[in-house]
């Protein structure tokens, strides 16, 4: 997921800098992230809007792919994170405090 997104990040803001803003660096953008999204086999719709977003933007350069890379990056990790810890198994209560059954 997070190549994807940086993928078609990088390839929204190349098209938007080289073309300017308009129909056809919209749909190079468009077409750019189904690709990545078909070559990676993944159904991130985001990864989509991430490449429209240069043609919104005042300035254009490197930082905007940057920012999505780390930022996907820091969601995925915070997503694994929060994953381990819930399917972590639960300790053993005590049973101290229950009365013993005696057989």
């Amino acid at each position: 997921m997070v190549v994807a997104c940086s993928l078609a990040a990088a390839c929204g803001t190349a098209a938007a800098y080289w073309l300017g803003a308009g129909v056809i660096s919209t749909a190079i953008g468009l077409v750019c992230g189904i690709l990545v999204l078909r070559v990676t086999d993944l159904h991130v719709p985001p990864a989509l809007a991430v490449a429209l977003i240069p043609q919104i933007l005042p300035s254009l350069d490197y930082r905007y792919p940057l920012s999505v890379l780390v930022g996907t990056s820091v969601l995925a990790i915070a997503f694994q994170l929060y994953r381990r810890h819930q399917h972590r198994p639960a300790a053993p209560r005590s049973s101290a405090l229950e009365p013993h059954a005696s057989v």
